[in-house]
């Protein structure tokens, strides 16, 4: 191999590494076994221990049976494509039911119908600086409530999601979310609209004869932001 790290290593000691590492797989799930990719991922940190090697990409590799699943890492020469290191994580879990992630992705999707909802409601009042509002409804959406395909739910205080609220991830059983952040936006300015069309109503049901000089037909509304 070219790379650094695989100068002075031998062979042999790398064929009866790899060798032993495929039994440790072997006795914990198997030998029936599924795999897919799930991330690559090159870290750069000030920490330099934190760093990815120079000229190598970390994937992330689910393993699976028919009940459980893994992960394993693989370090990968950028310029040859081989593998300099394969490490198994400390991880088995049963496959969790997809099933449940999905329906629980259904559920979430009423957060960005409400927000798109009011958005309609807002374009269409006579409320001035409506990209303002706009923005509010994209932007407001916290806390935020993250399921996990594991099957577990979280609360994250200061999450926010940025995309009309809703936010999806899918990298392995392991990674893969669903979030939604509390739609503060929308429902600020879901309350002013109907707090608005409640004064022009109440506005409505006075008799312009009853207040002198007055005349409904000079009441600006358009003023209430």
């Amino acid at each position: 191999m070219e790379h650094e790290m695989a100068k002075g290593t031998d062979r042999e000691v790398m064929k009866s590494g790899l060798a032993n590492f495929g039994r440790v797989v072997v006795n914990d799930f198997g030998k029936e076994l599924e795999y897919s990719f799930v991330a690559a991922e090159k870290k750069w940190s000030t920490n330099e221990k934190n760093n990815t090697p120079a000229n190598t990409t970390t994937a992330t590799i689910q393993i699976e049976n028919k009940t459980d699943y893994g992960l394993l890492t693989v370090l990968f020469d950028d310029t040859s494509g081989k593998i300099l290191n394969v490490n198994k994580l400390d991880l088995k879990q049963p496959i969790p039911d997809m099933t449940v992630f999905w329906l629980v992705g259904i559920i979430f999707l009423c957060v960005p119908v409400f927000n798109i909802y009011v958005i309609r409601l807002v374009s269409k009042s006579n409320l001035r600086k409506k990209w303002l509002k706009y923005i509010a409804i994209f932007l407001l959406n916290i806390p935020s409530i993250v399921y996990l395909a594991e099957g577990s739910f979280t609360f994250k205080a200061l999450y926010f999601q940025l995309m009309c609220g809703i936010s999806f991830t899918l990298l392995g059983y392991a990674n893969s979310t669903w979030a939604i952040g509390v739609p503060l936006g929308g429902i600020y300015w879901l309350w002013k609209l109907k707090r608005k069309r409640g004064i022009i109503e109440e506005t409505q049901t006075i008799a312009p004869s009853s207040i002198p000089g007055s005349n409904i037909l000079d009441l600006d509304t358009s003023k209430i932001e």
